[in-house]
């Protein structure tokens, strides 16, 4: 965020920035599209954290994922 916050002279510019920065992160971490969807060669990236998070959602969403016993 501190990287983000020198980008611009002015507030807007500075979010404007941050939007396109962390919209292209999120596209491409997989937050918009659930990983099962992905090619195989994209799932492996690990560009941007959280894969571990949306794995657990899309488990119990879609794949049926259970409380361990």
């Amino acid at each position: 965020m501190m990287f983000i916050s020198v980008l611009g002279k002015t507030e807007q510019g500075v979010a404007g920035a941050g939007w396109a920065i962390l919209l292209v992160m999120s596209m491409t971490g997989g937050g918009m599209v659930p990983l099962f969807t992905m090619p195989r060669g994209c799932t492996s990236w690990q560009l941007f954290g959280g894969k571990v998070e949306r794995a657990g959602l899309e488990g119990a969403i879609w794949r049926g994922f259970g409380l361990p016993t």
